[in-house]
């Protein structure tokens, strides 16, 4: 009983194998009759349609490569930040006062001012016994005062941010001494940003190749540019039997109103199309 059970499962098997290969075969048949239907015409307009898909992938790609390289001049041309506190924000060589941009110079000067003082004052929290309180009520003003030949800016601050300002300070006169550095360093980015934007602008390999596969494949089959322009009466009439030219006519491959000829080796051009040189 066990092995009829096995010769019956091996046959059920063989037949799936059977049926698989047989739907395989008329998969691949029903392929190869449906290529062979398509024409000519049919074939080169699929081709196209993926030669002008490749060549939007290639455009876009090399958009995107230009937008990012972009980017980063824009990036490299920015100073960077050393110290910010309040709306002073301090670059190497840069210091923004409410979206306000100076440049810094040799002459800069950073200077912070404190007036007022902090006083205690003494409450009581009511009629209870309670022990008195003392506050600290801090009425300070923090000035931060930025100097130069040509601007000058005086932003006031809370006192909570004093030692933000004098810091602030400390490093706007250590950026003033490397201030010649700082430039040089920026310069160097921004040029190496515009070498790696020029070169990408310039690497359209992959678009140029695109493109003429389109243009190939759209241009297929005679056109008339192409068709060389048959030879007219009026030019026949110039070649003589004896060789020589009618009167008036210029001599072929130069214009009526051209001087001898400056190379005696260089003889007219004989175009086969019977255009003339350019």
């Amino acid at each position: 009983m066990g092995r009829l059970i096995f010769l019956v499962a091996l046959v059920a098997l063989l037949a799936l194998v059977v049926i698989v290969v047989l739907r395989a075969r008329d998969a691949l048949v029903d392929r190869a009759d449906r290529a062979a239907r398509i024409g000519p015409d049919q074939r080169r307009q699929q081709a196209l349609e993926e030669a002008r898909q490749r060549l939007r992938a290639a455009e876009k790609s090399h958009a995107k490569r230009v937008r990012r390289a972009r980017k980063q001049v824009t990036v490299a041309g920015r100073d960077l930040v050393l110290a910010k506190v309040g709306p002073l924000v301090l670059g190497a060589c840069t210091l923004t006062v409410k979206k306000r941009m100076y440049e810094l110079s040799p002459s800069t000067v950073f200077r912070v001012d404190v007036e007022g003082e902090i006083r205690q004052v003494v409450t009581r929290r009511g009629d209870g016994g309670k022990p008195e309180k003392t506050v600290r009520d801090d009425q300070r003003e923090v000035f931060v005062t930025i100097s130069d030949d040509a601007w000058a800016d005086v932003v006031k601050l809370p006192p909570t941010q004093l030692e933000g300002a004098r810091r602030l300070q400390a490093v706007g006169e250590a950026a003033v001494r490397n201030l010649q550095t700082a430039r040089d360093e920026r310069d160097v980015r921004i040029l190496a940003a515009e070498a790696e934007l020029e070169s990408v602008l310039t690497d359209t390999a992959d678009v140029d190749a695109a493109r003429m596969t389109v243009e190939d494949l759209e241009g297929v089959g005679p056109r008339r540019i192409d068709v060389p322009e048959p030879p007219t009466q009026a030019a026949d009439a110039l070649d003589t039997p004896d060789g020589r030219t009618q009167a008036g006519d210029a001599a072929p491959g130069h214009h009526a109103d051209d001087g001898p000829d400056d190379d005696p080796d260089d003889g007219p051009y004989d175009d086969p199309y019977g255009r003339e040189e350019r």
